[in-house]
């Protein structure tokens, strides 16, 4: 949650104004993503102060860093997905 939460809002933030930018889709193919943008930031600060009561020595401070990277690598890997296939649909060019 920590290594993924609080990019939510910019994240989700762009993917919704890029489908608002199309003008042709309905707003319920944005909802999921404007309701995160709304809610996650308090759902990052709520994971915050879980993860606080569980980071009290080393040990448990580096399994919870391994976690955020795990999970950062992941969305870094789902964004250059994104970014191939968008390169690919546009014949190359730059998205």
């Amino acid at each position: 949650g920590l290594g993924t939460e609080y990019v939510v809002k910019p994240f989700y933030g762009a993917i919704s104004s890029g489908i608002r930018s199309l003008d042709v889709a309905p707003l319920i193919d944005r909802r999921f993503f404007d309701i995160h943008c709304a809610l996650d930031d308090q759902h990052a600060d709520d994971l915050r102060s879980v993860s606080l009561s569980f980071a009290s020595n080393p040990r448990d401070r580096s399994e919870m860093r391994a976690g955020m990277l795990h999970a950062l690598g992941l969305r870094a890997r789902f964004l250059t997905h994104l970014d191939h296939q968008a390169r690919v649909a546009s014949g190359g060019r730059a998205s």
